[in-house]
């Protein structure tokens, strides 16, 4: 069953999928920042371990470093990229609240439910353009690392 959405209507469906994929975004860079933490961790830690002149890559050349220079760095960096984590982790919880928010709000509009799939999303619809306006299934907690 095919719905015609008020203007309004369709600005908040427009907004709820640009958040969805906001959010999928502020994951995929918190991840990278995981990521890039368990390295620096992990390039700490062997450093740590050795002794006599270490290494490191500046850009694509390997310049030397002292110990205590490069657990210096690292250390730097550590905080820089812990700090970016957090960041992405608020930024993140933000676009998620604004997201469930539209979402009951939708679903609300829509017929609390028997407009909705089992995934949250709301029913396919037609705009007067012809053009089929479908919300993607909403990102779930489970895709979420924790950090």
């Amino acid at each position: 069953m095919e719905q015609e959405f008020d203007e309004e209507t369709k600005k908040e469906i427009i907004e709820y999928q640009n958040l969805q994929q906001q959010i999928q975004v502020m994951i995929m860079q918190r991840q990278q920042a995981l990521a890039a933490l368990a390295e620096n961790d992990k390039a700490a830690e062997e450093a740590g371990k050795s002794s006599g002149t270490l290494y490191r890559f500046v850009g694509s050349v390997i310049v030397p470093k002292k110990k205590d220079e490069l657990l210096a760095d690292l250390k730097e960096e550590k905080t820089a990229l812990e700090s970016r984590r957090d960041v992405f982790a608020k930024q993140e919880e933000r676009l998620r609240k604004r997201f469930d928010e539209l979402r009951k709000k939708l679903e609300a509009k829509l017929g609390g439910g028997s407009g909705t799939n089992a995934a949250g999303s709301s029913a396919s619809s037609e705009s007067r353009s012809g053009a089929r306006i479908k919300p993607k299934k909403p990102v779930g907690e489970g895709a979420v690392l924790s950090g």
